[in-house]
């Protein structure tokens, strides 16, 4: 909240990609104090941006949290319509711990889906929400699943390919090309990840990913 604070940002500002990280962590912000309606507007115009980005990952998580947005709002049906995009876009390459990673809510709102209509892979996401045989088959190692679980703010996919690139050795301007990002967005998070990792540097962010299995 002081990271918001401190750069004043607030729903109505005018969009500005660079602090996309800013807006998202604004977006959760308003959901976790129960302002689904000022959310979900914001949530609208991320995954518009993510989309013209051609970067599924993120727009997916907007996407699931559109549809948590819409569900407080007691909007079911758009709720639905959304998760189901969602599940369109993310059922190819098989995404698991964006699901996962929202928790009960999430849950409640897949087994809403699934009594109007139930395929494979969200069979395969609700039985990932009470083990981690399901996650693995999804290619989540159980020891990132583990990790990830006792975090306040778990690792996104974009948090992750950024992470995975940084092992790789790429600079921020590589890593931004690599991704469709701005340098300054690159920056940005790895600084979130820096935080996350309770480290300081590059080096020691790649090492603990590696110790806790992110890697």
């Amino acid at each position: 909240a002081g990271w918001l604070r401190e750069r004043k940002l607030e729903n109505e500002d005018r969009f500005e990609y660079p602090l996309e990280g800013g807006y998202s962590i604004l977006a959760r912000l308003l959901l976790a104090q129960d302002k689904p309606a000022e959310a979900l507007p914001l949530l609208k115009r991320l995954a518009g941006v993510a989309q013209a980005g051609d970067r599924k990952g993120d727009l997916i998580y907007y996407l699931l949290l559109q549809a948590l947005a819409s569900q407080r709002l007691g909007r079911e049906n758009p709720s639905l319509q959304t998760l189901l995009r969602a599940l369109e876009l993310a059922e190819p390459e098989g995404y698991c711990r964006s699901f996962i990673d929202l928790g009960p809510a999430m849950q409640a709102l897949l087994k809403q889906l699934a009594n109007r209509r139930i395929t494979p892979y969200l069979t395969t996401l609700l039985e990932a929400f009470s083990g981690g045989g399901a996650r693995a088959s999804l290619g989540q190692p159980s020891s990132e699943a583990a990790y990830n679980s006792g975090w306040s703010e778990p690792f996104n996919e974009r948090e992750r390919s950024v992470l995975r690139l940084m092992a790789m050795g790429s600079s921020h301007k590589q890593i931004a090309k690599e991704i469709g990002l701005s340098p300054n967005t690159v920056r940005w998070y790895m600084k979130n990840l820096y935080s996350k990792l309770q480290v300081n540097n590059r080096t020691e962010a790649v090492n603990r990913a590696k110790d806790v299995g992110l890697l």
